[in-house]
């Protein structure tokens, strides 16, 4: 049952299908069939290259610990909120990580997940 406040708007049945009725992905629909009025989101970073993906955003100006032994990590200018509106780059920037070193990102990241399961 969902509460005032929930995060997730979406209820648990599409998450794990994997989107709306008809087979539209949850962030592409338009605003009649999304819950709550959410509209289309970022889909791809301004800064973004074509060979490399954007992961999201980082708080500081560094890049973080577990990235830096990748070579193709690197930080944009500024980063965007999910609606596209620009942070300050003194607080947050966005972090890409460019093919050739993204499965090894998935499995850096996995590891830390599962090091907080247990």
């Amino acid at each position: 049952m969902k509460r005032p406040g929930d995060k997730n708007r979406y209820p648990l049945r599409l998450r794990k299908r994997g989107g709306l009725p008809g087979g539209k992905p949850l962030m592409q629909c338009s605003d009649q069939e999304c819950p709550r009025g959410q509209e289309e989101r970022m889909k791809r970073h301004p800064e973004q290259t074509t060979a490399e993906h954007w992961v999201g955003n980082i708080s500081g100006t560094e890049l973080p610990e577990h990235v830096r032994p990748l070579s193709s990590a690197r930080l944009g200018k500024i980063a965007y909120d999910i609606d596209g509106k620009p942070l300050d780059p003194q607080y947050h920037r966005p972090l890409f990580i460019g093919d050739a070193d993204y499965q090894r990102y998935d499995q850096i990241m996995m590891a830390g997940f599962n090091a907080i399961r247990r």
